[in-house]
C-alpha cells in the first residue's frame, strides 16, 4: 500500500487517504483535498531537486531571489494589472516596473494562512483570497486591508466591470456575488465545489466547477453579474486547478489538469475549447503531476508552467507547444504571469522570481503595444506645488492598448473633492486609436493636497483612472492686531499699537483706522517715529495709513495711532483696524487676511470727571447758590452743573472747622443742610469735588 496525504476543502484539515495498487481509494476520494500544504513534503523535495538540476535558459533573469520563500510556494499567485505586478504567499509584494524591483505591501496576519489568489480592479483597488477562506480588500494600493464578511469561503475572486461588482468562488458549492463592493452578498449554488473565476467584458464571467460523483467539471457562464448561470456542456477532468479565457474571444478556453491528487487517469492534461466551453479537446497529455497548474494568456500567446520542464508556449491557440525555458515549480500554484507576449514572470520552488523580456529567447514579433490596456503615468502632479495665481501646469497621460478592439469612449471626466482644480485640456476622441494622449492641467484653488481622479469609461462599462495628486501652496494666514487702553488722565494721549501676526517676511501693508469721532485723531507713526498717514486719506472718524516693509516689524508693534481723549460720560471709545491690504501682486493667492480688530480706549470715569472735562474743554465752572442766606441754620445748595460727590465744610473767619459732611450735587437739585450748633456770625461754606474748590459766604442769624 502506498500512502498519499491530501487536504480537505470542506473542513480545511489534513485527511489521510490510502491508495491501493489498483488505483482505487479505500474511501470516497475528494477533489478539494489536493490543493493544500501537505505538498510541501516529499513531493516538493523531489521537485526541488529536479529544479535545482535544471539548466534555466540564459534568456531568463532571476530578478527577486527567494522573494516568496521556499516553504511558501504552494497556493501562491502572481498577477499584473494597471501597470503594477503583485505576488504573494505569506506576504504580498508589489512591483511598479514589471517585476524588476519589489516592495512588501502586506503581511498575512492569520498564523500560517497563505495567499491563494490575487486580483486587482485598477492600481489601487484589489482583493486577496487566503488558504483559510478569508477575503481581504484594499482601496489604497495595498497599504491598508479590511476583511470582507458575509460569505462562506473564498478560493478566487474577480471584479466585473466596476470595483463594486465582485464574484468569489467557494468550496461550499457556491459562487457569491456582491454589487456594493463587498458589503452584502448573494450566494448561488452551482456544483460540489467552484474552483476559479475569470472575468469577461462588462458583467460577464466564467467559473470552473467540479462534481465528485462524475469526477468531472464544467465551465459555467454568467452575463448578468452572477445572478444567473448557464452550465456549458464541455467536460474537464475534476482535478483541474486553473483555466483562462480570452475575453476578446471567449470561444477559446484553456484549462490545466495537473493531476495533483491522482483522482482520475493519473495523467496531467491541457484542455482547450474553441466553442466557448461546449466541448473540450486534449491539447497535451503528460505524466502525472507534470503541470504546475499555472497558465497565462495574451492576445498572441498562451503560456503554461510545468513542475520539471520549465515553461511552454503556444502561438497558435494551443495547437502546438514550444518549450521556452524558465523556472519550474510545484503543482497547485499560479506563479506564471504574462505582462505581454514577450515580458513573462514566473517563480521557482525556492520562491525566486524569474523574468524574460523576449519570451524566453524566442521573441514574438509585431506585438501591439495595446495587448493590455495600460496608462502611463498612473499618478499626475505628485511633485507639483502651486498657488492659485500661478500659471497652470499641463501634464500628459498616454494610453496604450485596446482590449478586444479599439474600444469606444463613452465618457471621460474628472472627479474628486478637488475636481475643480483640474481641467481636461485635450480629451480622447470617440474611441481609442492605439496611441492616445490626454492633456490635463492643474491649478489649485486652495492649499494642501488637492485630490482628484481622471476617469475614462469604455463602451462596455470598464473604467480606468489616473490619480491627480497636486498640492496647493499653503496660504499664509495674517491678521492685524492691537490692544485695549485705559487712561488715567483727562485729555491724555492714547497710543494705539498696530501689529501684524503671521507674516513670514516683511511686506508693504495698508490699513484703515475707523475711530469714534468724539476722540481727536492726531497721527500715526512707525515704531521708529516715521509718519505713516497717507496724504488725502483722512476724514472725520477715518484715517488710512501705509506701513512700508522697511518699517514693518514681524510679530511686534509696527506702528502707533495717536488720539487725544476726553471723557464723555462713562463711555469707552473704539478704534477699529480694518480693510487690511498687502501691496504685493501675489498677495491674493499667498495670504489669507483675518478679520478686523478693535482697540477699546477707556478714559477716566467718575462723577466729577465730566466737571473737570467741561472746565478743561470749555472753561465752564459750576455755579453754586445758597438759599436762604442769611439763614437761621437751615440752607439748600444748588449747582448749575452736576458735580457729583463733594465734601462740605463750614469754617469761621479764623479758619476753625465746625462741620464736615459728604453730599452729592446734581444739576438743579437742591441739597438741604442743617446747622443747629452754629452761633450767629459769619462763616464760609467750602465745597471740594475732584480738585475743584468752591467757597461761599454764609451768615447765621439766631
Amino acid at each position: 500500500m502506498r500512502i498519499a496525504l491530501f487536504h480537505s476543502y470542506t473542513n480545511r484539515k489534513h485527511v489521510l487517504f490510502q491508495k491501493s495498487n489498483t488505483n482505487t481509494f479505500s474511501m470516497p476520494y475528494y477533489i478539494g483535498i489536493k490543493r493544500k500544504l501537505q505538498r510541501q513534503g516529499i513531493c516538493l523535495l523531489l521537485l526541488s531537486t529536479i529544479i535545482i538540476s535544471q539548466n534555466i535558459q540564459a534568456q531568463w533573469q532571476m530578478v527577486a531571489p527567494s522573494l516568496l520563500g521556499k516553504q511558501d510556494i504552494v497556493m501562491s499567485s502572481i498577477v499584473h494589472k494597471a501597470g503594477l505586478t503583485w505576488a504573494g504567499t505569506k506576504a504580498l509584494f508589489m512591483s511598479p516596473d514589471s517585476g524588476i524591483s519589489w516592495m512588501k505591501r502586506w503581511n498575512i496576519a492569520m498564523g500560517k494562512d497563505l495567499i491563494v489568489d490575487i486580483t486587482f480592479y485598477d492600481n489601487n483597488i484589489g482583493l486577496v483570497c487566503t488558504l483559510d477562506g478569508y477575503l481581504y480588500r484594499t482601496d489604497d494600493q495595498g497599504i491598508n486591508w479590511r476583511q470582507l464578511q458575509g460569505f462562506s469561503t473564498a478560493n478566487t475572486a474577480a471584479f466585473l466591470g466596476s470595483s463594486n461588482d465582485i464574484i468569489i468562488t467557494s468550496d461550499a458549492k457556491t459562487v457569491s456575488i456582491s454589487r456594493d463592493g463587498g458589503n452584502t452578498w448573494i450566494s448561488k449554488v452551482l456544483d460540489d465545489y467552484v474552483e476559479q473565476v475569470k472575468p469577461l467584458l462588462g458583467g460577464s464571467a466564467m467559473v470552473f466547477a467540479g462534481n465528485y460523483t462524475t469526477k468531472q467539471g464544467n465551465i459555467y457562464k454568467t452575463t448578468d453579474y452572477g445572478m444567473t448561470w448557464q452550465q456549458l456542456t464541455g467536460k474537464i477532468d475534476l482535478d483541474s486547478y486553473s483555466f483562462d479565457v480570452d475575453p476578446c474571444n471567449p470561444n477559446y478556453i484553456y484549462a490545466v489538469n495537473e493531476e495533483g491528487t491522482t483522482l482520475t487517469d493519473n495523467k496531467g492534461s491541457l484542455f482547450i475549447s474553441t466553442d466557448g466551453g461546449n466541448s473540450f479537446n486534449l491539447s497535451m497529455v503528460s505524466p502525472i503531476r507534470y503541470f504546475s497548474g499555472s497558465i497565462a494568456r495574451t492576445t498572441k500567446a498562451v503560456f503554461i508552467q510545468t513542475v520539471s520542464n520549465g515553461i511552454s508556449r503556444s502561438t497558435d491557440q494551443g495547437t502546438t507547444w514550444k518549450p521556452i525555458g524558465g523556472p519550474s515549480v510545484t503543482y497547485d500554484t499560479r506563479l506564471l504571469c504574462a505582462i505581454n507576449s514577450n515580458i513573462v514572470l514566473a517563480a521557482d520552488d525556492n520562491g525566486s522570481i524569474w523574468r524574460t523580456i523576449n519570451s524566453g529567447g524566442d521573441s514574438i514579433l509585431n506585438i501591439s503595444a495595446f495587448e493590455n490596456l495600460a496608462i502611463t503615468p498612473l499618478d499626475l502632479f505628485t511633485l507639483d506645488t502651486l498657488v492659485s495665481c500661478d500659471s497652470p501646469i499641463v501634464a500628459t497621460v498616454h494610453l496604450h492598448s485596446v482590449l478586444c478592439k479599439y474600444p469606444k469612449i463613452s465618457a471621460q471626466r474628472i472627479s474628486g473633492i478637488d475636481s475643480l482644480d483640474y481641467q481636461i485640456v485635450q480629451k480622447l476622441g470617440d474611441s481609442l486609436t492605439g496611441n492616445d494622449s490626454v492633456l490635463i492641467s492643474f491649478r489649485p484653488h486652495g492649499s494642501g493636497s488637492q485630490n482628484g481622479v481622471y476617469i475614462i469609461t469604455l463602451e462596455d462599462g470598464t473604467q480606468v483612472s489616473v490619480s491627480l495628486k497636486g498640492n496647493g501652496r499653503n496660504i499664509i494666514f495674517v491678521e492685524p492686531n492691537t490692544q485695549n487702553i485705559t487712561l488715567d488722565t483727562i485729555g491724555g494721549f492714547a497710543e494705539v499699537p498696530i501689529r501684524f501676526k503671521g507674516f513670514l517676511q516683511k511686506e508693504d501693508v495698508e490699513v484703515v483706522l475707523h475711530y469714534d469721532p468724539r476722540m481727536t485723531y492726531n497721527s500715526s507713526i512707525s515704531f521708529t517715529g516715521k509718519p505713516l498717514d497717507i496724504p488725502g486719506e483722512a476724514w472725520q472718524g477715518r484715517a488710512k495709513i501705509r506701513i512700508p516693509r522697511n518699517e514693518m516689524e514681524l510679530d511686534t508693534i509696527s506702528g502707533i495711532a495717536i488720539f487725544t481723549v476726553f471723557p464723555d460720560g462713562n463711555d469707552c471709545f473704539n478704534v477699529t483696524v480694518d480693510s487690511m491690504s498687502i501691496l504685493n501682486p501675489f498677495a491674493p493667492c499667498t495670504y489669507s487676511i483675518g478679520s478686523p480688530v478693535a482697540s477699546l480706549i477707556c478714559p477716566p470715569k467718575g462723577c466729577g470727571i465730566m466737571t473737570l472735562t467741561n472746565y478743561m474743554l470749555h472753561g465752564k465752572k459750576p455755579e453754586l447758590y445758597i438759599k436762604p442766606n442769611p439763614s437761621q441754620g437751615r440752607v439748600s445748595i444748588t449747582t448749575t452743573i452736576t458735580i457729583g460727590d463733594a465734601a462740605v465744610e463750614v469754617v469761621d473767619m479764623l479758619g476753625r472747622n465746625y462741620l464736615k459732611k459728604n453730599i452729592f450735587l446734581k444739576k438743579e437739585i437742591p441739597v438741604q443742610l442743617q446747622f443747629d450748633d452754629l452761633r450767629t456770625g459769619s462763616y464760609y461754606l467750602r465745597i471740594n469735588s475732584n480738585g475743584l474748590l468752591y467757597q461761599l459766604p454764609l451768615a447765621i442769624i439766631r
